[in-house]
This record gives structure tokens, sequence and C-alpha cells, in this order.
């Protein structure tokens, strides 16, 4: 039977890398333990990094687990290039679903310059980390931020997929609609007609999905005050859904509701009540009504009986 743990962190003639009683590693006890000069002492003895415990866990796993950054640190000097990556990903993933978005770009950080050092920088498992990055800062609401590490894994997939891509375009699709949301209409514009341009060549010119497009693209040019081109794309939107026999899709209602806002500030009245009437049937037809955009809707016909 091996040694107990507590023997084997002091004694250098025992068998290192034995299972304890409890079925770890000295290594492994020593790091739930957060126990650092142990571990100092137990790699220094030639204490194996990937010697798996009873569960399968390792001594990095384990350390990623405790969210110990300083034993990770520790394992990376000491050659665990490879394997630290796998912890560093664990522990962001971990600290992502606390909505710790600090932390788990702090890891994903870390775990990208390994990546880079032993991959370079247009390998794919890099994009992945740059939108796990990117992921991260957009769920903190820092969109210059999640644009930028966006557009640093585009570059890899235009490399790696071509111009032409699905991938391509939804990638587009998301950096405008970030755009957007940092305020920059213009930009938003250029890459969401980038994304439709792929998908008007993949797709059929009903598809649901070019619907989506369009309404963006409509709601990008009516937040600059363009509200001839907003219109002509809420429209080319809505011509799509109609068509595609979706008429009560809750899309729907909100294009002509958007609709109605833009003949309003035309000062097209009629069809700007025409659209909020048929916006309201939309709603109340559903089976699960949304009650709260029914309010807005009112809350517009309330503004256009104002400005009659």
């Amino acid at each position: 039977m091996a040694e107990s743990c507590k023997e084997t962190k002091t004694n250098e003639k025992s068998d290192i890398n034995a299972k304890c009683e409890n079925g770890n590693t000295a290594l492994i006890r020593a790091v739930i333990d957060g126990d650092l000069e142990a571990i100092k002492k137990l790699l220094d003895q030639g204490a194996d990094i990937k010697a798996k415990g009873k569960d399968g866990k390792t001594a990095l796993i384990w350390a990623a687990k405790r969210g110990n950054a300083e034993i990770l640190d520790l394992f990376l000097h000491r050659g665990a290039d490879k394997d630290i990556d796998h912890a560093y990903i664990i522990l962001a993933t971990t600290y992502t679903r606390k909505r710790n978005h600090d932390r788990a770009i702090e890891y994903l950080q870390k775990s990208l310059k390994i990546r880079l050092n032993m991959l370079g920088p247009d390998h794919p498992d890099v994009a992945k980390i740059y939108n796990s990055i990117a992921w991260n800062y957009e769920r903190k609401w820092d969109y210059g931020g999640a644009i930028e590490y966006y557009l640093k894994s585009l570059k890899i997939e235009l490399d790696k997929l071509g111009p032409d891509h699905p991938d391509v375009a939804e990638s587009y699709n998301k950096i405008a609609w970030l755009c957007q949301k940092n305020g920059d209409n213009d930009q938003a514009i250029d890459y969401y007609f980038k994304g439709l341009k792929i998908r008007l060549a993949k797709l059929e010119p009903d598809n649901p999905h070019l619907a989506i497009n369009y309404k963006h693209i409509g709601r990008a040019y009516a937040r600059k005050g363009d509200h001839d081109r907003a219109i002509e794309f809420y429209q080319k939107s809505l011509d799509i859904f109609l068509n595609g026999r979706r008429p009560y899709h809750r899309d729907v209602a909100k294009i002509y509701n958007n609709l109605g806002i833009l003949y309003t500030a035309k000062g097209e009245y009629d069809r700007a009540g025409d659209c909020y009437q048929k916006s309201l049937h939309v709603l109340l037809a559903e089976r699960r009504p949304d009650h709260e955009y029914i309010k807005t809707v009112h809350n517009n016909i309330n503004i256009l009986r104002k400005k009659r």
C-alpha cells in the first residue's frame, strides 16, 4: 500500500507519484490543500503534474477548479504549457458562469499567450480564444472590447475559411450588431452588408435569415435618421416573413411598429396608423400575447393621435 500523503510530502525516498489511501497522489493532495511549499518540494522531487487521481483529475485540473492562479502559474513555469492551457480554460469557464467576466478574461488572456506561443497567430484554436474573450467583453457591456477581439477572430476565419463562408457572414453580423450597440451605425451598416452579400449568394431569396439581416439593416438606418432607407429594408424583411406564411410572427409585429414610428417621423400619419393597427393585430393573435409590447404600440398610437 502506498504511504500516506503526509509521509510522501516529506520523504524523498518514497514513490513520489504513488497514490495515497484516498486514491490521489501527494501532489494532488497538496493542490487541494493549497500547500504551495509542499507543491514546490514535490515538483523538485519529480512529481508528475499529469498523474491522475481517483476521479481522473490531475493536479492541474484541481488547481483550476480551486481557482488557484498561483499554483497554475507555478505549473506553467515548470513546463506544463499544453496542460496549463486547458486548466486556464476551465478556470475562465468557471468565472464566466459566475458572471465574473473580468476574471474570466484574465485567464483567457493567459491561455491566449500560451496558444500564440505554441500554435502561432493564425491557428483556429487561437480564434476560439479570441471569441471567448470577446463574448466576455460583450457580457460586461464593453462593446468596444468585444469588437476588437471578434475582429481578431474574423481575420483568422477569413484566412482559413475564405471570404464567402457562412461562418464569416455570421461574424460580420455579430460585429455589426455590436457596432450598433456601440453607437456606430455607419460601421454597423457596412458589416451588415458584408454579411448580407455572402448570404444572398448562399441562400434562397425568401430565407428567414435574410429577413433578419434586412431587419437589422433597417434598424441601423433608422437609428442614423435615414427614414427612407430604413423603411426600404424593413419592408424587405416584412415581405419575406409574410410570403413565408409567417404573418403572425412576433418580428412581424415589431416591424410594423417600427414602420409606424418611421412614417410618423415622416409626417405620413395615415400610413403610420395603419402599421400600428397591423402590429396590434399580430400581437393579439398570438397564443401568448406580449402585453408589454402591446403597451408600447398603444403608447405610439397615442403619440400619433397628438400629432394629427
